[in-house]
């Protein structure tokens, strides 16, 4: 097994076994273990207690992002 970092073994401290109900707290949770050099993403996994056989109980819908897509288009033109 790999050997785990100083700085990893840290966090596992501050958030093992914790359970976040407020996202205040889950998001200064986050803050306090950023510890890397990049920006870093953050999955949201929740129960929302539907049964998707049911029409009315589908969820289909579109988040736009504050940046958008994060793609800049680049174009290059070349005329004779």
């Amino acid at each position: 097994m790999r050997k785990q970092s100083r700085r990893h073994k840290e966090n596992l401290t501050r958030t093992r076994n914790k359970t976040y109900l407020n996202i205040e707290e889950a998001i200064e949770a986050l803050k306090e273990t950023a510890t890397t050099k990049f920006v870093e993403s953050v999955e949201l996994h929740a129960n929302l207690n539907i049964d998707p056989k049911y029409s009315d109980q589908q969820l289909r819908t579109t988040v736009t992002l504050p940046n958008g897509v994060g793609k800049k288009n680049n174009y290059c033109r070349f005329n004779k």
